[in-house]
């Protein structure tokens, strides 16, 4: 069972109930403010052990990434739902009335449904609509991240029923609110089955509880049948001083970490930006052990390894084109690039190898993992394997693009035409 309390009281309140004293702090460079203690708090003995933790108390302004999907791009062609379903061997549409799948937004990113329209009419998807909203959507103000992923989930995986969320708000200092999104996920009987999330933080920018709390919630919605996917990163392996710093929730260990790639001539290449790298805060999990200790114990010239905690979960799981798709924002066509866009691209993959057990009376995939890493040994060709590319960010050295695994493309992209018949 699943619960999540909030409220908003007096800070005269929280000081009693917590028995500390809170201060101004302000951070010239961001910009950011808040109202911080450097006491340690205590919780009334009566409700202790029914807290999983209190946000807001200690941690000091996080500066988190922003989507910088605009600025993304390479000199390869113009990505297109029909490029995309060209080189993923995709021939299929939804069938199942009884599939769906969503897009998660926050950071008040919305879409237009005119835009929506637009985009399908230049590609001739026929038109249809999203079949639910859940939180506001003002189509007046389109965002560039909400456009992308709608306007790509619905044009790669068509005629699947699909929901837009947007969830409101701020957690730790101004970055996605994810725990009271999930929680809300896992409260909602008829949540769709997949959904595609495009946002994500650095992990030292977020408390170990918070991590936790949400990673309980991850494991409740693929146990339950749900495929959670986020993008990896637009920071290829990030860097803090010297140190790696990986994106969270990509490197949680139970949602689907989608890395990003390019076409060069007729090679697909790990895109410089994508995201990758090991978790410092969630320990390698067993379905990827023999993938990843393949990959370091083989490839030459890995960065320093005191640079990054080889025994953490691992990250991306798999990629997918992204840079150069085509997006409608306000009724003009923009350039955008990101791992926003390779994610709702294999959700809608995903979607679509949905649609297909659910028509044979299966259960759809739920959690992706164990069956991606399984399948890349057993029948390695239903991935394009990428291997050429490095994803080396500020002053930290990145990793170099191998055959098999490795943590700037993951397993590879996508076959469609080879996983439609591993899944039924």
């Amino acid at each position: 069972v699943s619960t999540q309390s909030t409220g908003k009281f007096p800070v005269q309140t929280a000081e009693k109930i917590l028995q500390v004293t809170y201060s101004p702090f302000y951070h010239p460079l961001s910009g950011l403010r808040s109202l911080r203690t450097l006491d340690p708090y205590t919780l009334p003995q009566m409700i202790a052990d029914k807290i999983d933790f209190v946000g807001g108390v200690h941690r000091l302004f996080p500066v988190p990434p922003r989507r910088a999907s605009g600025r993304l791009s390479e000199p390869n062609a113009a990505v297109t739902p029909v490029s995309i379903r060209s080189r993923y061997n995709v021939t299929a549409i939804g069938t199942s009335s009884k599939n769906t799948m969503a897009t998660s937004q926050f950071l008040l990113e919305w879409y237009s449904p005119a835009d929506l329209s637009q985009f399908f009419a230049t590609y001739n998807i026929p038109d249809y609509p999203v079949a639910k909203v859940i939180g506001k959507n003002d189509p007046s103000i389109p965002g560039v991240e909400a456009s992308l992923d709608i306007q790509y989930l619905m044009g790669v995986a068509q005629n699947i029923t699909t929901w837009f969320y947007f969830t409101p708000g701020y957690d730790n200092d101004e970055q996605e609110p994810f725990l009271e999104w999930i929680v809300a996920l896992n409260e909602d009987p008829n949540t769709p089955l997949v959904n595609s999330v495009s946002y994500g933080d650095f992990e030292i920018t977020i408390s170990a509880e918070y991590l936790d709390r949400c990673n309980v919630e991850f494991q409740k919605f693929g146990v339950a049948g749900h495929s959670l996917l986020f993008a990896s990163g637009d920071w290829g392996v990030g860097c803090e001083g010297t140190q790696m710093s990986p994106l969270w929730p990509s490197s949680s260990p139970y949602v689907t970490s989608v890395g990003g790639t390019f076409m060069s001539g007729t090679e697909e290449v790990g895109v410089t930006f994508s995201g990758g790298g090991f978790s410092n805060n969630f320990p390698m999990p067993s379905y990827q052990k023999d993938a990843v200790s393949k990959y370091l114990s083989t490839v030459s010239s890995l960065p320093p390894s005191s640079t990054y905690n080889s025994s953490g979960r691992a990250y991306p799981d798999v990629a997918a084109f992204a840079t150069n798709y085509q997006v409608v924002v306000g009724g003009a066509t923009k350039n955008v690039g990101g791992t926003s866009a390779s994610t709702p691209t294999v959700s809608a993959i995903v979607s679509l190898l949905n649609d297909l057990r659910l028509k044979n009376g299966l259960s759809p995939l739920g959690f992706l993992n164990p069956l991606i890493y399984s399948t890349y040994v057993s029948v390695p060709q239903a991935f394009y394997d990428v291997t050429s590319g490095s994803n080396g960010y500020g002053a930290c050295a990145g990793f170099k693009a191998s055959k098999g695994w490795d943590p700037i493309t993951g397993v590879g992209t996508p076959d469609y035409s080879v996983l439609k018949d591993l899944v039924v």
